[in-house]
């Protein structure tokens, strides 16, 4: 593993960035440690390989061309009436995304519609519990239940609320409507 204090040098030297003064130390340094020789030769077949490659790239003849002449077609913006319009553009389209993702986000309507169809599912169900009851049908409730409703009533709650999430989804197009 090479040194952490001389890895940084070690590719300054491949950059040929190094100061003379910490080219010396390097390669003192280079002649005792083989792991840190290892990233040095490593680095600079990179190097090699990087620079024969990069060196075999050509443009296409008509490259300079082309491209002055699609600069040529993008719109300016050379006064500051169209910049300004430019960013009036932009921070009104920026305001209406964010008020979109606000109202899909924090739909509170959503939220207390799901809250309401909870309680009016568990009110319903707790009465028809309580209806069996008087009826004499006997406890719907396992035999560990009995004597207590609250267990039953966990499990209309939590019933009444998985039933409610699924109810009170609204379509996309009422996610877009102002609250």
């Amino acid at each position: 593993m090479p040194c952490p204090s001389f890895e940084s040098l070690i590719l300054e030297s491949v950059d040929r960035t190094l100061p003379p003064e910490r080219q010396r130390e390097l390669e003192t340094h280079l002649a005792l440690c083989s792991d840190c020789q290892a990233l040095a030769n490593t680095a600079l077949r990179l190097d090699a390989a990087l620079t024969r490659a990069a060196a075999s790239t050509s443009l296409s003849p008509d490259f300079d061309r082309r491209l002055w002449s699609r600069i040529a077609t993008q719109p300016h913006l050379d006064t500051d009436t169209a910049r300004a319009d430019k960013k009036r553009q932009l921070d009104s389209e920026f305001q209406r995304r964010a008020a979109e993702w606000r109202r899909r986000v924090f739909n509170l309507g959503g939220v207390l519609d799901g809250l309401g169809l909870a309680m009016l599912a568990t009110l319903a169900g707790y009465g028809l519990y309580q209806l069996a009851l008087a009826a004499g049908l006997g406890s719907p409730t396992p035999a560990l239940w009995r004597g207590g409703n609250l267990p039953w009533l966990a499990l209309l709650s939590a019933a009444g609320v998985l039933a409610s999430l699924g109810l009170a989804r609204r379509p996309a197009a009422a996610l877009r409507q102002p609250l």
